[in-house]
């Protein structure tokens, strides 16, 4: 088991790190939060773009391929495709009434559990993201992570924007 932490820096980027190792960073380059970049510590570089007119649907795309999308369905779930290695997530909140949310796999078994935390002095969320031994199994574990932090910030702008009207 690892513990990320995504913290923000400025108004539009989070750095991710392990035990004090940075391994990446996610940019936010619109105001509305879906276009993005996200940088990881190996050099390698992906663009996230919304695909449909309700910003519902984001692909992360490497070199204009396709390596990662989500969707998020009217239920709350948040369903994950890694395409490299042909394997669905889904990312759900544990019950109605929690803000922490859980990744499973594909048969259910919890991968990752992220606990955003609101910083009043940051004006924006923190991360904190517990994972198990199968997820640090998979090779694009960086990238699964900013796709999650993406998605669960993107689900609560749309709750609390819905909320606001």
């Amino acid at each position: 088991m690892a513990t990320y932490h995504a913290s923000p820096i400025g108004n539009r980027t989070f750095s991710l790190k392990m035990a004090n190792t940075l391994n990446g960073q996610l940019k936010y380059l619109d105001c509305m939060f879906m276009k993005s970049s996200i940088a990881l510590s190996d050099n390698s570089t992906f663009k996230v773009e919304s695909r449909n007119f309700w910003k519902t649907c984001i692909d992360i795309t490497k070199d204009g391929e396709k390596i990662l999308s989500y969707k998020m369905e009217w239920n709350g779930t948040i369903v994950l495709c890694l395409y490299s290695s042909y394997q669905v997530f889904k990312l759900k909140t544990k019950n109605i009434f929690s803000t922490t949310f859980k990744l499973t796999d594909n048969n259910g078994s919890e991968l990752m559990e992220i606990k955003p935390c609101y910083k009043w002095n940051k004006l924006d969320f923190e991360f904190k993201a517990n994972s198990s031994e199968n997820f640090e199994r998979l090779s694009q574990k960086e990238l699964l992570i900013f796709a999650s932090i993406h998605a669960i910030k993107a689900y609560m702008n749309m709750i609390i924007t819905a909320g606001v009207s």
